[in-house]
């Protein structure tokens, strides 16, 4: 059976949220993310300590360790970019905030910094891992992009195909 699905929107292509080298969730050495138990998504790992927006919408997730933000689209799905391994044990050193939960942000709009040798020095890692964490198989196709070294708010990584809402 053939499944129809929207042309390719803008809105729907998710860049990159960090300068760096592209890895594989597959690699990361986390099963947590490599298993695919926070979605399905990708690493960096970043060549310094900003982290921008990879989509345009509202910030739904923050932390009292600034490790993560979340971000939930106008379309109702949401992207979880996650700094670092080990990092929640930092409670918040090395990161601040240029964000607000419940702001509206345009993809590539600053999110967050952080120490990035502090993080290496500290951390198990400064991996930066995006995950999509609500995608309902049936009703959205990931085309992903070939990229090895990613910009910050620029990089397409994964484009969100829609599926076709038909009325019968």
């Amino acid at each position: 059976m053939f499944k129809n699905y929207n042309r390719q929107e803008e809105e729907n292509t998710i860049v990159s949220p960090s300068n760096g080298a592209f890895i594989p969730l597959s690699e990361v050495p986390d099963p947590v993310f490599n298993q695919g138990l926070l979605g399905k998504g990708f690493a960096i790992m970043p060549s310094d300590g900003i982290i921008k927006a990879p989509i345009s919408g509202k910030i739904v997730t923050t932390s009292e360790s600034k490790h993560i933000v979340g971000i939930e689209t106008k379309n109702g799905y949401s992207i979880l970019i996650h700094v670092g391994l080990g990092t929640a044990a930092l409670l918040g050193q090395g990161f601040k905030y240029l964000i607000t939960e419940n702001q509206t942000v345009t993809k590539g709009d600053p999110l967050l910094e952080f120490d990035l040798n502090f993080i290496k020095e500290k951390a198990f890692s400064p991996l930066v891992l995006t995950t999509l964490i609500n995608i309902v198989e049936d009703q959205m196709l990931l085309n992903w992009q070939n990229a090895d070294e990613l910009i910050a708010g620029e990089t397409p990584v994964v484009n969100i195909i829609l599926r076709h809402k038909l009325n019968m």
